[in-house]
């Protein structure tokens, strides 16, 4: 096996409710492949998308589970407040 890219440990969160949280991670995974990939056409030169994606999925699975119902909209400054802490 070859690791691709790794990110720091998760941001502890206040979990209240689990639901939802592997779904909203897969959909910021994507985003995260997703976001840059127009800047290079030819394909991903590296493994910055996979660790770009990792940081976008574990940052709204995160926030997710901060509040409880799988239909409550989490705010965008938590996910990116998420984030930013994983970065640091």
């Amino acid at each position: 096996n070859t690791i691709v890219a790794q990110i720091s440990p998760a941001v502890p969160v206040k979990a209240v409710d689990p639901t939802g949280a592997g779904d909203a991670f897969a959909a910021g995974f994507l985003y995260g492949l997703w976001k840059d990939s127009e800047a290079y056409p030819e394909g991903w030169p590296d493994t910055k998308f996979v660790r770009q994606a990792l940081e976008w999925g574990c940052a709204l699975g995160s926030a997710v589970v901060t509040v409880k119902g799988a239909s409550v909209v989490v705010e965008h400054s938590l996910i990116l407040e998420i984030r930013e802490k994983q970065l640091a």
